[in-house]
């Protein structure tokens, strides 16, 4: 079944993807390339989602989770883990900056990937670790701003974009205005 949603929706043809009620498994690259998609929503059933299942849907801007999925969630249509401390997945096709809620304490590989009108990422005290090509290819990115003093980077973390690992500035919280985003 979500075989078929992803083929029809990578020739342009859905603009939101509801997978199905019973599906546990959100496979490998199955929304790959799923370029019109601005609307991703997630039933109860899922328990596992691989962050390159949703990779090159360029102009989604929502993840829309149901409240009784015990695994996952969505925070302003941004995918997270249940407890959010782990940001899974940031819609490619929102524009301008993200501040990154305080209690994500990890960002998970490819998380911001082929985020393109990704312009600033405020990252707060909590953020830990930052994993592989979190933020590859985000060519717009020029301002990524953490108040975290210890964060472990995984490889390639900024490859491709508009910054490098040795321009992470500290500040004091996230300030950054994120209203112009839904």
């Amino acid at each position: 079944m979500l075989i078929a949603v992803a083929l029809v929706s990578r020739r342009g043809f859905l603009t939101t993807i509801s997978v199905p009620e019973g599906a546990s498994r959100i496979g490998k690259e199955i929304f790959y390339e799923c370029k019109g998609v601005t609307r991703i929503e997630i039933p109860s059933s899922v328990k596992e989602i691989r962050g390159d299942s949703l990779a090159g849907c360029s102009r989604l801007r929502e993840f829309v989770v149901s409240p009784d999925n015990p695994f996952y969630c969505s925070v302003n249509g941004v995918l997270f883990n249940k407890d959010q401390t782990l940001l899974i997945k940031y819609p490619a096709g929102r524009q301008g900056p993200y501040v990154i809620p305080n209690g994500v304490e990890t960002i998970s590989d490819r998380a911001f990937s082929w985020c393109t009108g990704l312009t600033a990422v405020s990252i707060p005290s909590s953020v830990k670790k930052i994993e592989d090509r979190a933020f590859y290819s985000c060519r717009k990115l020029t301002s990524l701003a953490s108040a975290a003093f210890h964060i472990q980077l995984g490889s390639d973390v900024f490859k491709d974009s508009g910054l490098s690992e040795d321009q992470i500035r500290p500040f004091s919280e996230p300030q950054i205005n994120t209203d112009t985003h839904r």
